[in-house]
């Protein structure tokens, strides 16, 4: 039986800045997202890594293109620019977690309670990423007096929220140390397995070790007027989704589409 969908492009999206509408930044139709699958947008600095996964986040307004988000009340959502207003907003992204580069934690708010909006028990959830006598350190703190590597790992477990369907990861193992690291990538490898992922990441090792459904690229094409289009590319052709067993994971074959590439330890990226 397939896992279902939880992302699709239905038609391809377009989005192009205000300030400098020469650059286009497109994701083609028929990209679909499965429960339990991971991608991963990879590419150089200043690429539109983070503005072609925000478009996939319904985060920006698009100029085109309409995106059908599925979650576990089994209620599709679509997102256009045509009916964007009526389509965005608190139902939808109550549903999606996300962790940005700089996360944004309430500043009026301490430690405990900034997770306590999203999880039931902070100090239970809060053990996957910090010690005991850490947690309990900074749990009553105000955010803005804990460092940038405690901010990041308060913003990973605020991600994985008990109601998100569907995560977005920017740079998540920024302002960490190798042991802090190991142990977000541990985190999130036990967090994804009834959701779905997107992570954009300059961390090879960090990549390697999750096991990555589909790799995308970010292509860029110039036009003679000067103008510029970034679009996402898989790695590999997309194969055909294959059934899972769900009686053991050891059994499944490797699903996905696009099933671009499977990343694991003993392969490299």
């Amino acid at each position: 039986m397939n896992e279902p969908k939880v992302l699709e492009v239905v038609e391809s999206i377009e989005f192009r800045y205000s300030e400098d509408d020469r650059v286009t930044y497109a994701v083609p139709a028929g990209l679909v997202l499965h429960r339990g699958e991971t991608w991963c947008i990879r590419g150089v600095s200043g690429s539109g890594k983070s503005t072609l996964m925000t478009l996939l986040a319904a985060l920006r307004r698009f100029c085109q293109g309409l995106i059908c988000y599925s979650f576990r009340d089994g209620l599709p959502r679509y997102v256009s620019a045509k009916i964007w207003q009526q389509a965005v907003g608190p139902d939808l992204w109550r549903r999606i977690g996300f962790a940005f580069q700089r996360p944004e934690l309430i500043r009026s708010l301490n430690v405990r309670d900034n997770l306590s909006l999203v999880l039931d028990n902070s100090a239970r959830h809060a053990a996957a990423l910090f010690d005991d006598q850490e947690w309990q350190s900074i749990a009553d703190s105000r955010v803005w007096k804990v460092s940038g590597g405690q901010v990041q790992r308060l913003g990973l477990l605020r991600a994985f929220g008990e109601q998100q369907d569907l995560v977005f990861l920017d740079e998540p193992t920024n302002n960490l140390d190798c042991t802090n690291r190991d142990a977000v990538a541990s985190f999130v490898r036990d967090q994804r397995c009834d959701r779905a992922l997107v992570v954009v990441s300059h961390d090879e090792e960090f990549i390697e070790t999750l096991e990555i459904d589909c790799v995308f690229n970010i292509e860029q094409q110039m036009s003679g007027d000067g103008s510029i289009h970034r679009s996402l590319v898989a790695e590999r052709p997309p194969k055909k989704r294959s059934p899972i067993n769900p009686k053991s994971q050891q059994d499944a074959v490797e699903p996905i589409v696009p099933n671009c590439r499977r990343v694991g330890m003993e392969n490299q990226v």
